[in-house]
C-alpha cells in the first residue's frame, strides 16, 4: 500500500497497533490510522510535513509519538496532538527510544539516562505537563540508544551506542551489564528484543547480535557476499520481529531474513531480498519498520514504497499432493493416528507414520493384494476400530483391530455386483450400504447381504444411493439420484417412506440428485445437492427449512461433502472450494484452496479434504478469527453528511455534528438539513475477501440487508424520527 491507496507518504518509519485494533503508521508526511480499507491522516501541523518516527499505543486514549526528536500525545478522542513537556523545567522531552508501560505510563532513554514519565490522565488540551523521573544512569559514558522489555514483562533491557546491553530491575537503582558491545563508531543499535532467552541486538552496520542468556554465549550474523546460505540479506538490520513457533523475520535494507531457533538453540538464517510481483506493483525491499501481530498479521514499512502487508492467515492449509490423477474417495483415522484413504485408481493407502502437523504426509499402499481392490469408493470406521472399504464390484473389506483382512460381496442374481456408494455402521458386524441398487443391509458375521425393498411412487427401491445418514426415532435418510427420501424402520424392516421434499420447497426437479449428508448436533439434516446447492430440514415440519445456493454465498451449487467440525460449525464441500456457514450471519466464508471435493473427515481437531489429486487439511480453529477479541465487534469510523467527511468541530448548516471522534460517539443528532448521511464501519480483521455484515436502521428497516465487502451505508431524505443503526458481523 502506497499514497495510491491513501498514505500520506512512502516512507514509513514506525508500524503500531492500538488497543481497539487499527493500525497506525509513522510516515515522512504525519500519522496515518488504517482501518483495512481506507487511511485517516493526522498532522502536527497543518502547514509542514513534518516526519512521524515512533508510534506507541499507551492506552485506549492515547498514542505516544517522537517527531523530531520531540514527544507528543496524540488524543484519539479529539484528534488533536499535544506536546509532552516536564512538569518542573516546562521544557520538551526528548527520548531516543521509549515504551509503553503498564498504567498508560511510559520508560524512556536518552543520553546517558533511563527515565519513566508518568501521564497524569486526563490532560488538558494544547500540552502536556508530565512528571519525570530519572531511574538510573550509565556511569560508563556510554549514551543508551535503544530499549526493550524483558519477557517476564517487568525487567528491562537497554543497549548503548557501543552494543552493550544492560539489565534493569524496577525497584532497584542500579544497572546490570549483560553483555558486552564493541560497535564502531559509525554503527548503532538499532532496536532491541528478549524472546525465548535471548537478546536480540539489531544494528545499523554491523549486522545482528544474539546473546544467549541460558548460556553466555554471543552470536553475530552478517551479509557477506561471498556467502550463498546461511546468512542476512543486509547488514543494516532496524528491526527483529517475533512472528512464532522460535521463528523471527529480521527487517533490513535490502529485504528481510527468516530466522529459526532450534531445540539445540542453534540458529538457521533463510534470506529474501528479491520479490515477484504481480505485473502492476513493484515491492519495495529497503525495510526499515515492522509489526506483528500475534493473529498473524505481518506489516512492514518501507522507505520509499509504502507499507507491505501479508496476511499469514491465509497460510492456514497443508497439502499432500499425489503424483497423478487418483480420486480420494473416503478418509478415515484410526486410533493409532494413521490416515487411510479409499482411492479410485490405488485403492486403499495409509499413512506412514500418525499423523502429526509438524511432518508432511506421505501415504503408502496398504491392504490384501488382490485386484479387487483396487478402487476403493468409500470408507467407515465402526465403534470398535475397524475400517471397512466398499468397491466399484460390490465387494466390502474389512481390516479388523487383529490387523487381519476379511470381505464379502453383494451378489445380485444374474446381474452384476453393484457400485458400493456409501457405509453406515450399525454394530461391529452389521451395516448398511447405499449402492447403485439400492439399499442393502449387509451381515459380516453371517456372510450375508439382503436387498431392502419399499413402496414408493417418486423413488422406486432400486435407485442409486450416492449417500446416506441416521436420524432420530429409527430414522434413516437416503440421498437418491431422485431426491431425498426418508425411511422409518424397524430393526432392518421399512415401515413407512416419503419423499417429494424438493418439489415442496419449490425446487427444480432437474437437479435434486443428492451427493451429501449430515445429521447435525442442531438435530437438522443438511442436504447436498449435484447443482441445487445446500438445504436444511426440520424434522419437526417434516420439510425442507431453507435453500443455500450461490445466491446466498456458496461458492458452488454441486455440493459433495459435509461436515460439521468441534464448534459445531457446518463446512461444505463443492466442485469449486470449502465454505464454512455463518449460522449468525446465514451465509457463507468461501475458501479456494480445495476444489472438485470428494470427501471429507473431521478428527485430532482437523479437517482434511480429499479430491482427485490432493489431501488438503487445516484446523478449524486457525479461521476463528477473534482480532479483536470482542467477538462480533464492529467499529464505527467515519461519518459523512450531505457527502462530505465531518470532521471534529466542523460547523454543517449551523450544528456541529461531532464534538469529539466518531469512535467516542454513540448518538447522533442531525437537523433537517442534514438528513443526508453516510456512516463506514469496520471489524477491524483485515480479511480482504472474508468480510461479512448485516446491516438495518431500525425501525426504518425491519429486515437485515447483507453487505458483502461494503462497509459505508448511506441515507438520503431520512424521514424525521428515532432510528438505531445496527451492524452486525461473524
Amino acid at each position: 500500500m502506497n499514497v495510491n491507496d491513501g498514505l500520506s507518504d512512502n516512507d514509513i518509519h514506525s508500524v503500531a497497533k492500538d488497543t481497539e485494533g487499527f493500525m497506525w503508521f509513522g510516515t515522512g508526511g504525519g500519522l496515518n490510522r488504517y482501518d483495512g480499507r481506507t487511511f485517516k491522516i493526522f498532522r502536527i501541523s497543518e502547514s509542514s510535513y513534518r516526519r512521524i518516527d515512533k508510534v506507541v499505543s499507551l492506552n485506549r486514549d492515547y498514542l505516544l509519538i517522537r517527531s523530531e526528536q520531540n514527544l507528543f500525545l496524540f488524543n484519539k478522542k479529539y484528534e488533536r496532538f499535544l506536546p509532552v513537556c516536564d512538569s518542573v523545567s516546562k521544557q520538551p522531552i526528548m527520548f531516543s527510544d521509549f515504551i509503553a508501560a503498564p498504567n498508560g505510563s511510559c520508560w524512556g532513554v536518552f543520553s546517558n539516562e533511563l527515565s519513566k514519565i508518568t501521564f497524569p490522565f486526563p490532560l488538558a488540551k494544547d500540552t502536556a505537563f508530565v512528571s519525570v523521573r530519572h531511574v538510573a544512569k550509565n556511569l560508563q559514558n556510554d549514551s543508551f540508544t535503544v530499549l526493550c522489555t524483558g519477557e517476564d514483562g517487568k525487567m528491562l533491557y537497554c543497549a548503548s551506542k557501543k552494543g552493550t546491553v544492560y539489565r534493569f530491575t524496577p525497584g532497584q537503582r542500579k544497572l546490570q551489564k549483560v553483555c558486552d558491545g564493541q560497535l564502531p563508531s559509525s554503527w548503532w543499535v538499532s532496536s532491541l528484543l528478549n524472546d525465548n532467552s535471548f537478546i536480540w541486538i539489531s544494528t545499523v552496520g554491523d549486522g545482528l547480535y544474539g546473546y544467549d542468556l541460558t548460556n553466555g554465549k554471543l552470536h553475530h550474523w552478517q551479509y557477506i557476499s561471498e556467502k550463498t546460505e546461511n546468512q542476512l540479506s543486509h547488514n543494516d538490520v532496524f528491526r527483529l520481529l517475533p512472528i512464532g513457533n522460535a521463528q523471527y523475520l529480521a527487517v533490513t535494507w535490502n529485504g528481510y531474513t527468516l530466522l529459526s531457533l532450534t531445540s539445540e538453540r542453534e540458529i538457521e538464517l533463510r534470506d529474501f531480498h528479491s520479490f515477484l510481483h504481480n505485473g502492476k506493483q513493484y515491492f519495495e525491499t529497503r525495510m526499515i519498520s515492522g509489526y506483528y501481530d500475534k493473529e498473524g498479521l505481518l506489516w512492514i514499512g518501507t522507505e520509499g514504497g509504502g507499507v507491505l502487508f501479508s496476511d499469514l492467515r491465509q497460510s492456514f492449509y497443508h497439502q499432500y499432493a499425489q503424483k497423478r490423477s487418483n480420486e480420494i474417495c473416503g478418509i478415515q483415522m484410526d486410533s493409532d493416528g494413521y490416515i487411510w484413504l479409499a482411492t479410485f485408481h490405488k485403492g486403499v493407502l495409509r499413512s506412514t507414520q500418525p499423523f502429526d502437523v509438524t511432518h508432511p504426509l506421505s501415504f503408502e499402499s496398504f491392504g490384501p493384494h488382490i485386484p479387487q481392490l483396487k478402487t476403493a469408493i468409500c470408507s467407515s470406521l465402526n465403534k470398535n476400530g475397524s475400517l471397512w472399504f466398499g468397491t466399484k464390484d460390490g465387494r466390502i473389506f474389512r481390516y479388523g483391530k487383529n490387523q487381519q483382512w476379511d470381505d464379502m460381496r453383494i451378489d445380485i442374481p444374474k446381474q452384476p455386483s453393484p457400485v458400493i456408494w456409501n457405509l453406515l455402521m450399525v454394530t461391529d458386524d452389521q451395516c448398511w450400504a447405499g449402492t447403485s441398487n439400492g439399499l442393502y443391509w449387509v451381515d459380516f458375521r453371517q456372510g450375508t447381504s439382503r436387498h431392502i425393498s419399499w413402496n414408493n411412487p417418486q423413488i422406486p427401491d432400486h435407485i442409486q444411493i450416492r449417500t446416506l445418514v441416521a436420524g432420530d426415532d429409527q430414522t434413516l435418510w437416503l440421498g437418491t439420484g431422485r431426491g431425498l427420501l426418508r425411511l422409518w424402520l424397524s430393526g432392518n424392516k421399512v415401515l413407512q417412506t416419503h419423499a417429494g421434499y424438493e418439489a415442496k420447497a419449490g425446487m427444480p426437479d432437474t437437479e435434486i440428485e443428492v451427493r451429501a449428508l449430515l445429521w447435525g448436533k442442531d438435530k437438522k439434516l443438511w442436504v447436498g445437492y449435484a447443482g441445487n446447492g445446500l438445504a436444511s430440514y426440520s424434522p419437526e415440519g417434516d420439510s425442507i427449512l431453507t435453500c443455500y445456493t450461490t445466491t446466498q454465498g456458496l461458492c458452488s451449487n454441486f455440493v459433495t461433502a459435509l461436515v460439521e467440525d468441534s464448534d459445531h460449525s457446518l463446512w461444505v464441500g463443492s466442485n469449486s472450494g470449502i465454505s464454512r456457514l455463518s449460522r449468525h450471519l446465514q451465509s457463507f466464508y468461501n475458501y479456494y484452496i480445495s476444489g472438485s471435493n470428494r470427501s471429507v473427515f473431521f478428527g485430532k481437531d482437523f479437517l482434511f479434504w480429499g479430491n482427485h489429486s490432493t489431501l488438503t487439511y487445516f484446523r478449524p480453529s486457525d479461521l476463528r478469527f477473534n482480532y479483536p477479541k470482542e467477538k462480533g465487534r464492529v467499529i464505527f469510523t467515519d461519518l459523512e453528511v450531505n457527502h462530505s467527511p465531518v470532521q471534529i468541530g466542523q460547523n454543517v448548516n449551523g450544528q456541529v455534528v461531532l464534538p469529539q471522534s466518531l469512535l467516542y460517539t454513540s448518538k447522533l443528532h442531525l437537523t433537517h438539513e442534514n438528513r443526508n448521511f453516510s456512516l463506514s464501519f469496520t471489524n477491524l480483521l483485515y480479511l480482504s475477501k472474508l468480510q461479512k455484515y448485516l446491516f438495518r436502521l431500525y425501525p426504518y428497516q425491519k429486515e437485515w440487508i447483507m453487505a458483502n465487502e461494503g462497509e459505508k451505508i448511506s441515507y438520503d431524505r431520512l424521514p424525521a424520527g428515532s432510528y438505531t443503526f445496527q451492524v452486525k458481523t461473524h
